[in-house]
């Protein structure tokens, strides 16, 4: 899963197809495919594991039914209580994000101040 942040207004939040933007509106991004991302300069990629976050769910779950519900906020940072093992931050593009590129506005219409792309090759190495 890839989530984009924002360092002005803190929002945190998902990439989906359509664009979205951050509280304050500095941050933006989307999917232009399955696999594919436009982000703003200024957006921070984080990843986080899709498998690594569903067993930390099922995991966080299961230690809340054996506690009780009474374990402490410290408890579920432990592996197999609930703490996600697979997450990172990653730049907006290059080779330590090879599925992302940076844009300079979330409005199609603007894409003409962008770098002009071969129509014969992927912006996506």
């Amino acid at each position: 899963m890839k989530l984009i942040y924002c360092q002005d207004c803190h929002d945190l939040f998902k990439l989906s197809l359509t664009m979205r933007t951050c509280e304050c509106g500095h941050v933006y991004g989307r999917y232009v495919n399955n696999q594919d991302a436009e982000v703003s300069e200024d957006a921070v990629s984080i990843v986080i594991g899709n498998t690594h976050l569903r067993a930390s769910i099922e995991a966080m779950q299961i230690h809340t039914l054996r506690t009780g519900n009474t374990a402490d906020r410290t408890s579920y940072c432990q592996p197999g209580h609930g703490l996600i093992e697979l997450a990172w931050v990653r730049p907006n593009c290059g080779p330590g994000n090879p599925r992302s590129r940076v844009i300079s506005s979330p409005y199609p219409s603007d894409s003409a101040s962008e770098t002009p792309l071969n129509i014969n090759q992927s912006p996506f190495p």
